[in-house]
């Protein structure tokens, strides 16, 4: 828990003093005019969005879930999508989300089917926006090839190969990954004892065996794999937009396409894992990218905005969904006792 609560001020710190120092560079006394002009509406209007963007995620991995032959209510991956937000907010590249959804999939799934359905949702991320990619470098050439971008984007597409790849050797050669396991057994049995690592491996196998059956499984399923690539573009629209819907509230064009692709290119660069929640990359890179082609906006009442939308938004709702499941396991618990 010490642990938890330091992520959490750590990230809440780092974002807060990024967004402190995007409003000094950026603001002047013009710029509080703007502040009493906005129109809430569209605010609602953008946090509507992306709570619905929940939704489309929630009804994407139920899809996958019965893809795999499994079954879950739509309320209870409603629940298990916000509760991993808290998890991948205070974590670097927000990878804490995964295991979470993972461990919550796990009470009606077994682990192998469980990290099937949350790999298949995350690949159809990197998917869309490997296929949207090239938008963003038409229209974003100049700033990713004359700056730093260039060495954040390259490190992100190292990630994705080696995650595909590490991917592939699992569904088509489980045995070279069972046998990297088993090679770690001696290693095991010193901090553990043989039994415990015995147990560890029969696991793993088991897993493994259990995740590549699910995977060919959700192969052959075409169209719940066409209604989940559906719901991820909806997702990643509603998402993108939320920014484009901010502008028209501060009384400026929404700048629809570039809005699109400087989030397709922001979503790269906050997977580099430097802070937790990508906090301070997000805001600085938010502003840097954005002030490239919304002229005149107030840049820092701009990041604030779409920061507290998206993200610490996500840390309220999440961090109460979390706490509420896990009484929920807690009551679990007393009831087997």
């Amino acid at each position: 828990m010490d642990k938890v609560k330091k992520s959490l001020f750590l990230a809440l710190f780092v974002s807060l003093v990024s967004m402190v120092v995007v409003i000094w560079l950026t603001m002047d006394i013009k710029d509080l005019e703007h502040i009493s002009k906005i129109n809430p509406l569209y605010l609602i209007i953008a946090l509507t969005f992306h709570v619905g963007s929940w939704v489309i995620w929630s009804a994407r991995i139920k899809t996958l879930t019965k893809a795999i032959g499994g079954h879950i209510s739509f309320s209870k991956t409603f629940k298990i999508v916000v509760s991993s937000l808290f998890a991948a907010a205070i974590t670097p590249s927000q990878a804490g989300g995964e295991p979470v959804r993972i461990f919550l999939l796990t009470e009606d799934l077994n682990a192998g089917d469980a990290t099937a359905v949350i790999l298949a949702d995350r690949f159809l991320d990197m998917a869309f926006l490997i296929l949207i990619s090239p938008l963003s470098l038409f229209l974003f050439a100049d700033v990713i090839f004359s700056g730093g971008l260039i060495v954040f984007l390259s490190f992100t597409v190292a990630l994705f190969t080696f995650a595909i790849f590490l991917t592939v050797m699992v569904i088509y050669r489980p045995e070279v990954i069972k046998r990297g396991v088993k090679k770690a057994r001696p290693l095991i049995s010193k901090f553990k004892n043989e039994g415990v690592a015995d147990q560890f491996i029969n696991r793993v196998d088991g897993g493994i065996d259990s995740f590549v059956l699910s995977m060919q499984n959700l192969a052959k399923r075409r169209l719940e794999l066409i209604f989940a690539s559906i719901c991820t573009v909806v997702y990643w629209s509603m998402e993108f937009f939320i920014a484009s819907l901010i502008l028209i509230g501060l009384s400026y064009p929404p700048e629809i396409l570039h809005t699109y692709a400087a989030q397709i290119l922001l979503t790269v660069i906050v997977l580099v894992p430097i802070t937790p929640g990508s906090s301070g990359i997000s805001e600085l890179s938010f502003a840097a990218l954005f002030s490239t082609f919304v002229k005149g906006a107030p840049m820092g009442v701009f990041v604030v905005l779409w920061r507290l939308i998206t993200y610490h938004f996500n840390l309220i709702a999440g961090g109460v969904a979390i706490t509420r499941i896990l009484g929920d396991f807690k009551l679990i618990g007393q009831e087997l006792k």
